[in-house]
């Protein structure tokens, strides 16, 4: 960056050759005060940038939820297209009474399985 500032400040020194020296002393004066609030401003970055750098995971978090709640909506919404029903009434009270007798012979098999579980549970405790 130097460098730079050199190269330009020969290059505005060759081409005002013909200005007097207190237009020439002003421009680069001006070019010595802006190079002045580069550095400060480059200085300044890594500053700056901690406040971001220490968010950063946070916002990373907060898109993985946002991804994991888009799939669970998604889902969501597929689940309730699935249970849709384009029709007449009794299309869907079919389905209610299908839905209540399965129901009704899964709850008759988890106490069947309850009672055989009570029974094997007690003739291991009572068996010598």
């Amino acid at each position: 960056m130097e460098d730079d500032f050199k190269a330009v400040s020969s290059g505005a020194r060759a081409l005002v050759k013909d200005s007097s020296q207190t237009v020439i002393n002003e421009m680069l004066s001006e070019l010595k005060a802006s190079k002045e609030r580069l550095v400060h401003v480059r200085r300044g970055i890594p500053e700056r940038l901690k406040p971001l750098k220490n968010l950063l995971p946070q916002v990373e978090s907060l898109e993985h939820g946002i991804q994991d709640l888009d799939k669970w909506i998604s889902n969501g919404v597929q689940l309730l297209d699935s249970h849709r029903v384009d029709g007449n009434i009794n299309v869907v009270e079919e389905r209610i009474e299908k839905h209540k007798v399965l129901s009704h012979f899964i709850k008759i098999i988890m106490a069947i399985y309850s009672i055989v579980l009570f029974l094997f549970v007690r003739s291991l405790v009572h068996s010598p």
